[in-house]
């Protein structure tokens, strides 16, 4: 923008640092007229500074609890410290003040409005008898705050968040400021006959977990989070499967 301003203003000159300008053809109808842009030349430049900071652990426990049963469990939990973009003006180096997407429903523009939760977690217990194995995984994923901050929302401020497109009832109150935290469970059984052949069943969405309601998430399209809520929206899901080893 500046540099089309520059150039219909001062009679196509444009002294801004490090860019040329060229002009178009000239219009053969009005040689005296100022040619359209032709071309805009200009050095690269960083410009948008991302900044994403958290903690990740994991936790793991093998246990012998008797002869032939084992235990076998795994927990891994993120937290979401800081999600900030920085916008640059690449022309004047100019930097805006961060853009917070933590613990909101941004970035949207490149996330589908997924959202930035700050915690999620998962939960692997597997016990081992012999050559049965029954494993269970449960999934947690926290709610956030339904501003689109890069849609223009103040973080954490709901009256913002409807300003700048949150859901809302007829007389303009917001449907929810807040999502609601999404549980998933997973259930795995198999059983190894032999060395060569194994049978398995896979039962997702064990408790028939039903996906939250959302009507800000994906650009308000599903009325759910697909990002997050996927496999809740599926239902209890049932997959028998067989392996055989050569």
């Amino acid at each position: 923008a500046p540099v089309l301003d520059a150039y219909y203003r001062n009679n196509g000159v444009v002294n801004i640092p490090g860019v040329t300008v060229r002009p178009g053809p000239v219009d053969p109808a009005n040689p005296n007229a100022l040619p359209h842009i032709g071309t805009i030349r200009a050095l690269y430049a960083n410009a948008n500074r991302q900044v994403v900071q958290g903690i990740d652990a994991g936790f793991n426990a093998n246990l012998k609890l008797t002869e032939g049963v084992r235990w076998i469990s795994s927990l891994e939990v993120s937290y979401l410290d800081k999600n900030h973009l920085t916008l640059i003006d690449s022309i004047t180096g100019e930097a805006q003040p961060p853009q917070r997407y933590e613990d909101t429903l941004s970035p949207c523009n490149n996330t589908s409005c997924s959202g930035s939760p700050r915690w999620r977690a998962s939960w692997q217990n597997t016990l081992k008898l012999g050559g049965t194995s029954v494993t269970a995984t449960a999934y947690y994923t926290a709610g956030y705050h339904v501003s689109q901050v890069d849609f223009g929302a103040t973080p954490f401020d709901c009256a913002s968040a409807v300003d700048n497109g949150a859901a809302t009832y007829d007389d303009g109150t917001p449907v929810q400021c807040r999502s609601k935290d999404i549980w998933n469970v997973d259930l795995t059984i198999q059983h190894r006959i032999n060395d060569n052949f194994a049978l398995s069943l896979n039962v997702l969405n064990l408790l028939d977990t039903k996906p939250p309601f959302d009507p800000n998430a994906a650009y308000s399209t599903f009325g759910y989070n697909p990002a997050w809520a996927g496999p809740n929206i599926m239902g209890r899901y049932f997959r028998v499967g067989a392996k055989i080893d050569f």
